[in-house]
């Protein structure tokens, strides 16, 4: 069993090891966990398989099938063998088949070979000399001069014995004589009480040793492949999308005391952490406040990927970087989507939900006219972002709206440039009007607290409960989509009240 048990060890260590790298490793560690854990049950469960064919294992029915079903075991190699191999049939096919070959069954070169040919020689001098003609040779030299004949003779003897043996008339004589059948017969029933005899002479010990050496290659390969197929094929089928994307390390703003329960703001489409900093310092007065710039806005890397599983994945290995097992969440828009379904994924990373003015829908408006407008712009002609402004009000003509889309321009080695990627934005606009399928994942058990603008109509009482049964909706007065910007201390107010 060494080559097995070196295997199924080695498979095991690898996968235990890529278990505690999931625990220590700030880097997608529940995914490292879930493949570490699937190659693990893999490779023990076939280890188990292999192992259950030679040892009873207690309680598991059918183990230790060898030793169990040794005496079925010896009849079946004892009929496979008698039944398709040694039959009387087969013998005798074999016999008749060698004769027609030219072969033989009794091999008569061994009785040619032991002719003394000396002696039949002297026997026929002895009778020369006796005869009539003997006293003819004696007068010519006796015996010494039939000598010369002696070579010749022995070859001829030889030659005729051959040809004689190799007629068909003495094979003929030779099947008359010997019942090919009888034989075929006989040799069988010498077979069968060989293989009685060798099988008795087995033990189980001995069939497990035989069986092991035969196969144990392979099974011990089995073990390794379970292993690889558990860790490295089963998870992207089995594990939520969220588990198997490369996260981004995000840019953040920090606020409040760092021994308060954390709170992390997540904002909108073309938003950043800049644009809340006036409510993450009002709620900092109770809370550890954190405002990461999603991927791709602010001073985030950038990346073609932008979707909300892929931010999501971010969110995540935010707090494990910064340690922090389980956070308030409170996102607007686009940041809302990405809290709904990060709590969706990662329930038990999530202390309390607030969403504002948004809801998991698939909505129909798009971002195609503000990316057009933003292209437009002529950064190479402008000097200041009055013209900017200027720029984009045919296009645009909500002025807060411009304002707010003017935060992405940065002045940069003297050029004015957009600090956002206005392609990525446009292929992948889509991704952020839409809302993931959910079809792997659970309803969120939890209260949730769905603030929305009073004049706004974002939110969608029935996407919010499908996925959201604990929900409670709020509306705040005289506010839009904006509510925070419009009614910000009530807008802090109904938070705080939320998360207490």
């Amino acid at each position: 069993m060494k080559k097995l048990f070196n295997k199924s060890l080695l498979t095991n260590l690898v996968a235990l090891l890529v278990i505690a790298t999931g625990y220590w490793c700030p880097v997608q560690p529940e995914l490292l966990k879930s493949i570490g854990f699937f190659a693990l049950s893999g490779a023990i469960t076939n280890w188990l398989a292999v192992h259950m064919l030679f040892e009873k294992v207690p309680l598991l029915y059918g183990s230790g099938v060898i030793p169990n079903r040794f005496d079925e075991f010896k009849s079946s190699i004892k009929e496979l063998m008698m039944q398709q191999f040694f039959t009387a049939e087969h013998v005798e096919q074999f016999i008749e088949k060698e004769e027609r070959q030219g072969s033989k069954v009794l091999n008569i070169d061994p009785l040619l070979n032991a002719v003394d040919y000396d002696k039949v020689y002297d026997s026929l001098v002895t009778s020369i000399m006796e005869s009539s003609f003997g006293a003819m040779l004696q007068m010519m030299g006796g015996e010494e001069a039939l000598t010369p004949l002696k070579e010749p003779f022995i070859q001829k003897m030889r030659a005729t014995l051959t040809e004689m043996v190799e007629s068909e008339r003495f094979k003929e004589a030779l099947r008359q004589g010997l019942d090919a059948h009888k034989i075929g017969e006989d040799i069988v029933g010498k077979i069968e009480t060989v293989i009685d005899k060798r099988l008795n002479e087995l033990t189980p010990q001995m069939v497990k040793e035989i069986v092991q050496t035969i196969i144990r290659e392979h099974l011990g390969w089995l073990v390794v492949w379970g292993g690889v197929f558990g860790g490295g094929l089963v998870p992207p089928l089995v594990l939520p999308e969220t588990m198997s994307i490369q996260p981004l390390t995000l840019a953040f703003d920090e606020f409040g005391d760092c021994n308060a329960a954390p709170l992390v703001i997540l904002h909108g489409f073309f938003a950043s952490s800049r644009n809340w900093r006036t409510i993450a310092k009002m709620l900092a007065e109770r809370y550890h406040v954190y405002v990461p710039d999603l991927r791709n806005h602010g001073a985030s890397p950038h990346s073609s990927v932008m979707d909300y599983s892929a931010m999501a994945v971010d969110l995540k290995n935010f707090l494990d970087q910064h340690g922090i097992g389980k956070a308030h969440l409170l996102g607007h828009s686009m940041g809302g989507k990405v809290a709904m379904w990060f709590a969706l994924n990662y329930p038990e990373a999530v202390e309390r939900l607030v969403v504002a003015d948004i809801s998991p829908t698939r909505y129909q408006h798009s971002f195609e006219q503000t990316i057009t407008a933003l292209r437009a712009v002529p950064l190479q002609a402008i000097r200041n972002r009055k013209e900017a402004e200027a720029a984009l009000s045919d296009s645009i003509a909500d002025g807060s709206y411009r304002q707010f889309l003017l935060q992405n321009l940065q002045l940069k080695d003297g050029e004015y440039a957009w600090r956002v990627d206005l392609d990525i934005f446009r292929r992948t606009a889509d991704n952020i009007v839409a809302f993931p399928e959910a079809d792997k994942v659970l309803p969120y058990p939890k209260k949730v607290l769905f603030l929305g603008g009073g004049d706004s109509d974002y939110i969608r009482e029935e996407d919010v409960y499908r996925w959201f049964p604990e929900a409670r909706i709020k509306q705040i007065a005289d506010t839009g989509h904006w509510l925070h910007v419009q009614a910000p201390r009530q807008f802090c107010e109904e938070v705080s009240v939320f998360l207490t």
